[in-house]
């Protein structure tokens, strides 16, 4: 017999005469897999939540029309200036703008549709603070498995920075909003949380925005209408300019283009509406797709737990017999 085979065969003889041990061990292996089995929490079902992000419909945009038309028509009324004397061939005339008898060129006024407010309401949930807000005030991360609140607002703002937005740059093109969760009814409710907070801010937003415009028209009319009586009181010797300047101020201070704005703002959603809606989450429409986790039967735990723990026996007998071996030879030196 060659020395591989010697080798071999006693290490079958060696695992046979140990064969009670490996099973004890194999034993003990699969007592302590059942345990863990038994006593392990059932894995959550986590879903793969898709929520479509609507726009207003046509009827709520049709709401502002109104207003947007007279924006629209903004540079129809009224000239740009009046010149008030040309002496014929004379090098010498007098202008003056009154560019506010229309309304005034202005960073805070524009038209005010559904695509201006679901580019708002797309801005404002990219921003993710309303879904931090939310994940906290519905306590989707538990703030008692934290050791500080660092660590806890760090994983707060991480699960937020999960939330998918789609970017499209198609106009017309759906856009949707993509989270995992465990639970249904957490996510609807966030949405709700994230939908209310965003249109009521957005409201907000437009609002002071419209505000801030009709205070810096009335500073400007003011300050036009100072800049008339100042003309007025350096050309006292011309009656002619200063009578026209006097129609000119007048004409300012009557004109009601401004308050009329003021008036079709006030009839839009934006003021007149306890629910105004920039956009809103189709929420009733989300679609749950369920992400298997793995999850061992008993069965199958029995069946790998038997074999690892065979070799594990095996490796222990083997392991222990060198061991002997080494112990006998250095006792007979």
């Amino acid at each position: 017999m060659t020395n591989n085979e010697i080798d071999l065969s006693e290490t079958m003889n060696c695992i046979w005469a140990n064969k009670w041990k490996v099973i004890l061990i194999t034993f003990v292996t699969v007592i302590i897999s059942l345990f863990f089995k038994l006593n392990s929490k059932i894995p959550e079902t986590v879903f793969l939540a898709k929520t479509e992000i609507m726009p207003i419909s046509t009827f709520d945009d049709y709401e502002y029309s109104a207003f947007n038309t007279f924006i629209i028509n903004k540079e129809s009324p009224g000239l740009n200036s009046y010149i008030l004397k040309d002496l014929n061939n004379e090098d010498i005339s007098l202008t003056i703008n009154f560019q506010d008898i229309g309304i005034p060129n202005n960073n805070y006024l524009r038209q005010i549709n559904k695509n201006y407010l679901f580019d708002l309401f797309i801005e404002k949930i990219n921003q993710k603070e309303l879904f931090v807000k939310g994940i906290k005030k519905f306590n989707i991360i538990k703030k008692e498995n934290y050791q500080n609140i660092k660590d806890y607002d760090s994983a707060v703002i991480r699960l937020s920075s999960s939330i998918k937005i789609s970017n499209t740059q198609k106009k017309g093109e759906p856009q949707f909003i993509e989270f995992e969760t465990v639970s249904k009814k957490t996510w609807e409710e966030l949405l709700y949380f994230v939908e209310t907070s965003a249109n009521s801010e957005i409201k907000d937003y437009l609002e002071n925005n419209f505000k801030l415009f009709i205070s810096s028209s009335n500073r400007l009319r003011k300050y036009s209408i100072e800049d008339i009586e100042f003309e007025i009181a350096n050309n006292l010797e011309d009656e002619l300019i200063v009578s026209k300047l006097k129609k000119i101020k007048k004409r300012k201070e009557e004109n009601k283009i401004i308050e009329r704005l003021d008036y079709l703002f006030s009839n839009t959603p934006i003021m007149k509406s306890d629910n105004f809606s920039a956009s809103k989450f189709n929420i009733q429409s989300t679609k749950f797709k369920e992400r298997k986790v793995e999850n061992y039967s008993t069965k199958k735990v029995i069946i790998i737990s038997i074999i690892l723990g065979a070799l594990l026996g095996i490796f222990y007998v083997l392991i222990t017999n060198v061991i002997q071996k080494e112990t006998s030879r250095d006792i007979i030196k």
